[in-house]
């Protein structure tokens, strides 16, 4: 019968986890797609230093499995032994941890740091297939940098911008490892973890 389909979608638990499975992968694909866009922007449009060492360092996270960086940010930000809020309550005499990785943010920060290299490398190839005449015409004109990142750059950037976000988006709705590791102490479900907990 439809019984179990009616039992399954009149359930609050599916709304509230559709809820923050959205915000998760919302959150995550857009602080990705920004931190990712703006380095990719540094090492093809800048002069900045070392940036010839960006794209092979970029690939180094990708070799690391996704469990092993959830852990790595436990350690740093767990509100009760997080190396980075012990120091800086002991540096700054406070009474709470300033940080939480057991939240929302704490999620979203600690998959977008996982994902930025490839967003990084996406945007990259994306750059260096704009032809960087329309930029310097537009500079020539007399836009500044931020204009012409503005008006021509995002704009040219717009469909592989849409491409590079959908990603992204599945990406993170597809994790396993943060919504388990993090999510499930702190009570915050998303799909992968409610199916992992359905079946255990």
């Amino acid at each position: 019968t439809l019984q179990n389909y009616q039992k399954a979608y009149a359930s609050e638990y599916t709304y509230s986890t559709f809820v923050n499975s959205l915000i998760f992968a919302s959150g995550s694909a857009g602080l990705t797609f920004l931190l990712g866009t703006v380095l990719a922007w540094l090492t093809e449009r800048t002069n900045t230093p070392l940036r010839s060492f960006f794209v092979p360092i970029a690939v180094v996270p990708l070799i690391l499995p996704g469990v092993l960086e959830s852990i790595a940010w436990i350690f740093l930000l767990s509100p009760k032994f997080g190396y980075v809020n012990v120091a800086l309550m002991h540096l700054f005499g406070l009474q709470s941890p300033p940080f939480n990785v057991f939240s929302l943010p704490g999620m979203i920060w600690v998959h977008s740091v996982g994902q930025v290299p490839l967003a990084f490398l996406m945007m990259v190839a994306a750059f260096k297939s704009m032809d960087p005449s329309l930029e310097e015409s537009a500079m020539m004109s007399g836009a500044n940098t931020l204009q012409t990142l503005r008006r021509v750059t995002l704009r040219l950037l717009m469909p592989t911008t849409a491409s590079v976000l959908l990603i992204l988006f599945v990406r993170t709705l597809e994790s396993f490892e943060t919504p388990a590791l993090i999510g499930i102490p702190a009570r915050i479900y998303a799909y992968t973890s409610e199916i992992f907990l359905a079946l255990n």
